[in-house]
């Protein structure tokens, strides 16, 4: 992925001229010599990799941001869970196939990726992941040429390659479930909210999310952006992590507009897209940060397009118009 001026890592850069400080005269007396004669070279290691460039945040697509996000919020309550986002991804592409699409799209949004999780259950990562490389299933999913019913067919093959056959039962802590039961257990529809900022629709009102990739007809809470952010950090604050879907273009620092009214002109313009997904899980003055990454407020404003919230009253009490 290409470089992201606009966000910038947290955490804290190794000192590894301290390391060799530590290194008394006894210590390195007791070092065998062959140890002892690559150490130079160790340090010199460090050194260089003390000086490397920071590598930029890694993005997740939708399916891993929404699985992270409830993850997370199950980790706060003591529950250790890792899930799988190929669980997801095919039947993201079966419902396609399932509706009659005529292109089928790896392409996905937050509110999609819950829906699919709400609709056909969740697996445990280790019980389904990727046994084969998978850059080229999208394409050999998409080929034309076949009835509906071939085309199925050889989805399903092909994706039974890479991933192998699905699993029918979930086991976990002793306990069997179904797919759908699994996913129940860890999230129930009415537990997440999906909220956007197009200022084009009325504000605190279910609306469409417009986008080309909302090819399932998904609708979001639509409200002002300043609302959309106090949101964010209430639930954040309050030990729920969020679901970050948008843009990470770096965004003109100018300040003779405000970032709500820059807003509207990027999002008017179709300048802010939705190719980019995190999960946020801490906040700092003027900050929101997750996946290694952090982001101001106002890039926040300028930047994003949907985030799933948890649907606390104590978070969403404040949902009006500043």
């Amino acid at each position: 992925r290409h470089p992201v001026p606009s966000l910038t890592l947290t955490g804290q850069e190794s000192d590894p001229m301290s390391l060799s400080r530590q290194l008394t005269l006894t210590t390195m007396k007791a070092l065998p010599p062959l140890l002892l004669a690559l150490l130079p070279t160790a340090l010199a290691a460090i050194l260089l990799a003390a000086c490397q460039p920071s590598t930029p945040p890694r993005s997740l697509t939708p399916q891993q941001a929404v699985l992270a996000t409830l993850e997370q919020d199950r980790r706060t309550e003591g529950d250790d869970i890792h899930l799988s986002p190929q669980w997801l991804a095919r039947h993201y592409i079966e419902h396609q196939l399932a509706e009659g699409h005529g292109d089928i799209t790896t392409t996905c949004i937050l509110p999609a990726a819950f829906h699919i999780f709400c609709l056909y259950g969740a697996m445990p990562q280790d019980s389904y992941h990727p046994r084969r490389d998978d850059s080229t299933l999208a394409a050999s999913i998409m080929r034309r040429g076949l009835t509906p019913t071939a085309r199925q067919r050889q989805a399903q093959r092909a994706m039974d390659t890479v991933y192998g056959p699905k699993p029918k039962r979930v086991y976990m802590l002793g306990a069997e479930y179904t797919p759908q039961e699994f996913a129940r257990s860890i999230a129930m529809p009415k537990d997440w909210l999906f909220i956007q900022s197009d200022p084009t629709l009325p504000y605190n009102t279910m609306q469409p999310y417009r986008s080309a990739a909302n090819i399932t007809g998904e609708e979001a809470l639509n409200v002002h952006p300043d609302t959309m952010l106090s949101i964010v950090r209430r639930s954040i604050e309050a030990g729920h992590p969020v679901a970050w879907q948008g843009d990470m273009t770096p965004r003109a620092t100018t300040t003779v507009h405000t970032p709500a009214r820059l807003r509207r002109h990027l999002y008017n313009n179709g300048l802010i897209t939705d190719s980019h997904a995190l999960c946020l899980t801490a906040t700092a003055p003027q900050r929101l940060m997750g996946n290694g990454a952090s982001m101001t407020d106002r890039q926040f404003i300028l930047n994003t397009r949907l985030v799933m919230v948890k649907a606390a009253p104590a978070i969403l009490s404040r949902l009006s118009n500043p």
